[in-house]
Order: structure tokens, then sequence, then C-alpha cells
């Protein structure tokens, strides 16, 4: 019921509360921690080719998603934009940290080749042809949907995203599992000024399911993470020892 993950300069570590209040069965908890940043060398000069690096480990779907915008074009349909540089990236890492922590709560971790599987996010995160209810957010005109936009939504005092998703088996389309997959922003908290998704440079994905069949239809938390966080030199002093 608890997971790790780390990414410099993060440690993250998700765990599930039983109790009267919280729930009240045990479920399958992974996190993945993922931080914007690529290292660009002469043989990836680009962020273009860093990604290309990842192509297989996706659906052609999911390849489609991170790199074009659904955008509403005449008569209220849909049509694919390129994603502008950054837009793709994240997209590209958040995908990447959905992958790794479903595949860290069944305790397989990389023994299951990514591109096995595929998943999608409900409540508009996704334009999904198999979800009649599940709209899509540009649909209102904003400029860069996706998972990062729904994380940084205007008028949430903590962002975060709590997101019923589905995972499928390609090699058994038919099946669908659904879980819940949580997106906590990782960035300067004590910074006050300026903007929260400037200061954002990573997110942790927490996956906790597998859930029943009627999932789809359950109300998104509001309060999806209670959030505790402290610097190493808070650890330190929390074991009894001085900061050196």
């Amino acid at each position: 019921m608890m997971n790790v993950s780390h990414q410099y300069p993060w440690v993250c570590m998700a765990q599930q509360q039983l109790g009267p209040t919280k729930d009240t069965s045990p479920s399958l908890v992974g996190l993945d921690s993922v931080v914007f940043d690529t290292i660009l060398s002469k043989y990836t000069p680009t962020i273009e080719d860093f990604m290309k690096h990842f192509v297989g480990s996706f659906t052609p779907w999911e390849w489609q998603r991170i790199n074009n915008l659904q955008c509403p074009s005449y008569f209220g349909r849909m049509s694919s934009q390129l994603r502008r540089e950054q837009s793709k990236l994240k997209e590209f890492f958040l995908r990447w940290s959905m992958k790794e922590a479903y595949t860290k709560a069944l305790g397989q971790g990389m023994h299951i080749n990514f591109d096995e599987f595929e998943t999608r996010l409900h409540n508009g995160v996704d334009v999904d042809i198999d979800n009649k209810d599940n709209q899509s957010p540009v649909a209102s005109g904003l400029q860069e949907e996706g998972i990062w936009r729904s994380i940084m939504k205007k008028g949430q005092k903590q962002p975060q995203l709590s997101v019923i998703g589905k995972v499928k088996r390609i090699k058994d389309p038919t099946s669908w599992e659904y879980w819940k997959f949580i997106f906590v922003p990782l960035g300067s908290e004590g910074d006050q000024s300026g903007d929260l998704a400037k200061k954002t440079h990573g997110c942790s994905c927490i996956c906790r399911g597998p859930l029943g069949k009627y999932a789809q239809k359950s109300k998104v938390e509001r309060t999806p993470a209670v959030i505790e966080s402290l610097t190493l030199v808070d650890l330190i002093e929390f074991h009894g020892s001085n900061p050196i």
C-alpha cells in the first residue's frame, strides 16, 4: 500500500490511508516522479531527437496525444495540431509517469514492456471515441489542452488532478482495467511570488487500483492526496542529527 520514486532533486513516497473516513479496503499503489528536463548532447541535440528514442514505449494513440493538440474546427469537429516543444515534452513525461506508476503498482516495474498496454484518462482529459460522455477541454477554447493543462486548471487552491483512467492490454483490446491516477506538481512551495506553473518543474503520478467496472462513473475527489513535504535538512533534524 505504499510506493517510492525519486528523480533529482525529489524523493517522493505515496501511501494509502485506511480508516473510518478513508478507504476501507487496500488497493495496489504505484508512484513515479518526473522532472521536465532533457539531457541534450551531440547524439540528441534537440528535444525532438531526445523523444524519438522512446517512441517504441508508447502505442500509436499515446504518441499521437503526446505530439498533437486536439483542436475544435468547423461544425464542432476535432482536428489535430502539432504541440509546441515544451507542451510536447511535458505531455511525454506525464504519459511516461502513468505507465511507470501502473507497472510499479503491479510490482513489475519495467519488466512489462510499455508498448504492451495503453492508458487513457476520463473527465475530459483525453478525447476518447469509446466514451461518448468524455468531452474535450478544448471545446472551451483552451490553447494547450492535455494532462498538464488539466493539472494546472485555474481556481484550484493546490493544483492537483485526480482522474479515473483505463488501461488496455494490447493483446486483449476488449479488456479494460480502471485505475485512479493522481497527479501532484513538484515545485518551489516556499516561493510565493510569480506563477506556480512557471516555478513547477516536475510532477508525481500516483496510480491506485484496480477499480470496479463502474469506476468511470464515479466523481473526482476534491482533495485526492494529502501532501506533506520536507527538505533534506528537515529530514536529518527529524532523526535527531545536526545538519552538516
